[in-house]
This record gives C-alpha cells, structure tokens and sequence, in this order.
C-alpha cells in the first residue's frame, strides 16, 4: 500500500501529564532457588525514575553461561535485574530483563556492566537470539496507568509511531543478518497492517501478532512499545547506536511540529527505490550524529550486500558520510 494512502496524522494540543501516582508494591525477598528466574518489580523501577521522560529497558538473550553463577552476580551487584530461562532458545539459553532506566550516563553504565557479566559468565549469542527495546514516556505510563486508551494525545502519538515504523522499516532491515529478515520472532508488520492498525473504529488497534517487529501488543502488558527486530547482541556499543537511533524516533513521533515537518520526507523515503536513498533519508529526518550514522552505514555495508547477492559501489555511500 502506497503511504501516500495512510491517513493523515491530525494535529492535537499538547498538555503537561503529571506522573504522581505511581505505587510500589513493598519488596519481597528473593528465595535461593528462585534467584535463577526473577523477574523485575516494574513499579518499583518506574517509580524511582517517575522524573525522567524517556525510559528503555532491554531484553537479552544469550546462551551456554553459567546460570548459578551468573544468576548471583546479577541479584548481588545489579538493582532490580531479571533473568530467566527464553522460550525461543534450547536448555541453554537464557534472557535477563534489565529494568526501565533513563538513557543517560548512569543507564548507559548499567548496561555496559551488564553486558560484561553476562560475558565473564560465559554467555554467547547466535543467530538464535534477539535483543528487545523496551521504551516508555510519560504519556505511556499514563495511559497504562489509567486504561485510558482512547486518550486523543495517546492515540496520535501511536499512529505517528506505526507511520515512522512503515516510512522506516526496510531501512532497519536492511541493517541485520539474514538471521532476522525472515523471523517468526520478529515479523515486520508490514502492508495492509499498517491500514488496519491506523483505522480500526479510527483508533490503533493494539490486537497485533506479539512477535512483531514493532510490538504494540506490550503496552497491554508492561506499559511499553517494544522493538523485537535487533540481532542478539552482548557488544554495548552496538547496542547503544540501536538505542539512540530508536530514541530518536520515539522523540519524533512525540514532536508534534517536526513530525509534520517531516511528513513529506518519511513518504519520501519509504518511497525511494534505492536501499542507500532511503537510509540516507533517515540519516537526515532524525538528524543522527556522524558516529550513530556511520554505525547504520557499517550495518547496511556488512548486511544488504550479502543479503541480496548484489554489487553496491561504496565510493559513493562513503562519500556521502563526509558531507553529514
């Protein structure tokens, strides 16, 4: 479907959402034998950052470490991690839930250390394993909170979001390992999915497939938007270019006015025939920063080439870098 075709995104006044009604449930002890399957006290974690605006959690999974002993490093020196045993992996593999933290230096060092200690534990990823990108906001957790989901700012900052999805996923895609293009995990809710999602009783619909790529079905759930579509990683820089990429688009879809700005050129790009086009289309909407960009760049190099068994003259793309 042409995206000239999406309904139009109606401009709402913004308002200010106060976030002071968060409750904690008292913390509970952690048994011995249940260490190796905690999970994270949501309301806990939000509560201490009920401040910050933008929030991310990650799922991780990996395989072969050693779950005894990783399980009581994590419970002794991380705050509020989980870890568990992943569905879509063998006996060995398994998935640590790190909690929502602001993307500042102190949740960026969180994750840096856990990243290391899954490593020093002996954790691998394959071709396997995901990494899922958990973000919320103040308006989502608002929503979440009070079930108001028919809220009018709520919506339209959702069909921002599926539109920013459509106008980019192909660029992400092109990004990753053949491991992730064809994914029963992470299915790129593409086509007359959008239509459905963006019209139905002219609200979005949160009734997707949960293994989408954009999974919208998480916000039921955890009160989050997640993105499934990232290749299983434990490198933290790779994962931190991801998470400012994401960033960026979650704080477009927030932006009323350089949303609407920005109309025109994600049709633009989703519309460009040529893969390098459309991610230097993207480059230039989000406004990424020269390393974020050449990190995309590195990714599209490695990636579309191989995936589609096709010569692409790279003297072009790199110059084209110089100029950002």
């Amino acid at each position: 479907m042409p995206l000239e075709n999406v309904p139009s995104v109606p401009e709402v006044d913004n308002f200010n959402l106060g976030v002071d009604n968060f409750n904690s449930e008292e913390e509970q002890e952690v048994e011995d034998d249940e260490i190796q399957y905690r999970d994270i006290d949501y309301d806990r974690a939000l509560l201490e950052n009920k401040e910050n605006d933008l929030l991310f959690g990650l799922e991780l999974e990996f395989e072969n470490a050693n779950r005894e002993k990783l399980s009581y490093f994590l419970v002794d020196n991380f705050s509020n991690v989980g870890i568990s045993s992943d569905g879509s992996l063998d006996d060995s593999g398994l998935e640590v839930k790190m909690p929502p933290m602001p993307i500042n230096r102190e949740g960026l060092e969180y994750l840096e250390g856990l990243c290391r200690a899954i490593s020093k534990y002996g954790g691998e990823v394959s071709t396997r394993c995901g990494l899922h990108v958990h973000f919320s906001t103040k308006l989502i957790r608002y929503i979440f909170l009070n079930e108001n989901y028919d809220d009018i700012v709520f919506q339209q900052f959702l069909k921002r979001l599926v539109f920013c999805w459509f106008a980019f996923y192909k660029v992400f895609f092109n990004c990753l390992p053949l491991s992730r293009q064809d994914n029963r995990y992470c299915k790129a809710l593409e086509g007359d999915n959008l239509y459905i999602l963006m019209n139905r009783e002219k609200r979005v619909s949160f009734d997707v497939d949960r293994y989408s790529a954009l999974n919208l079905r998480s916000f039921a759930k955890y009160g989050t938007i997640e993105f499934r579509f990232i290749n299983g990683t434990l490198e933290f820089n790779k994962i931190k270019n991801w998470l400012l990429v994401l960033k960026l688009v979650i704080e477009l879809c927030q932006d009323k006015k350089k949303f609407n700005c920005n109309y025109k050129k994600m049709i633009d790009c989703y519309n460009t025939p040529s893969a390098i086009g459309q991610i230097r289309q993207l480059v230039k909407i989000l406004e990424l920063k020269k390393a974020t960009a050449n990190f995309l760049m590195s990714r599209f190099k490695q990636f579309y080439v191989k995936n589609k068994d096709f010569n692409v003259f790279f003297d072009f793309v790199e110059k084209s870098m110089k100029s950002l």
